[in-house]
């Protein structure tokens, strides 16, 4: 906004149902895993966006520059309970936890223009089968 918030430009040129939708009726076998609502959506300290779906299926992300918001499945077979920003910034990576006591982690400096799900690499902890 220039005028105090009187007027907006999107940042983005569609919204997130349209992306999801775009996703869906792609032709793409396994495109209706990107369906559901968003349950949480996180800003970092430069701009990045992160989502999570209710289902707990998949995630998108955006970033500033970035036409459109970016659909990633899950690398698991578990549930996304949460997810993060590692210390508030894109930069050092994201964390993810799952439905069972799963954690995960990404390295720094994960590229988020691949559609395809991100590398995480999963934290033993002793849970004991309790979301944390």
């Amino acid at each position: 906004t220039t005028n105090g918030g009187r007027n907006w430009k999107a940042q983005v040129k569609e919204t997130i149902d349209a992306t999801l939708n775009r996703t869906v009726s792609s032709g793409v076998s396994g495109a209706s895993y990107f369906t559901g609502s968003i349950i949480s959506v996180l800003r970092d300290k430069s701009g990045s966006y992160l989502a999570v779906s209710s289902r707990g299926n998949f995630f998108l992300t955006w970033s500033p520059g970035q036409d459109f918001w970016i659909p990633h499945g899950r690398d698991t077979s578990r549930r996304i309970q949460s997810m993060g920003f590692i210390k508030d910034d894109l930069k050092n990576g994201l964390w993810m936890s799952t439905r069972g006591g799963g954690l995960s982690f990404t390295k720094p400096g994960i590229d988020l223009l691949q559609a395809s799900a991100l590398d995480f690499e999963k934290v033993d902890i002793k849970a004991g089968g309790y979301g944390i």
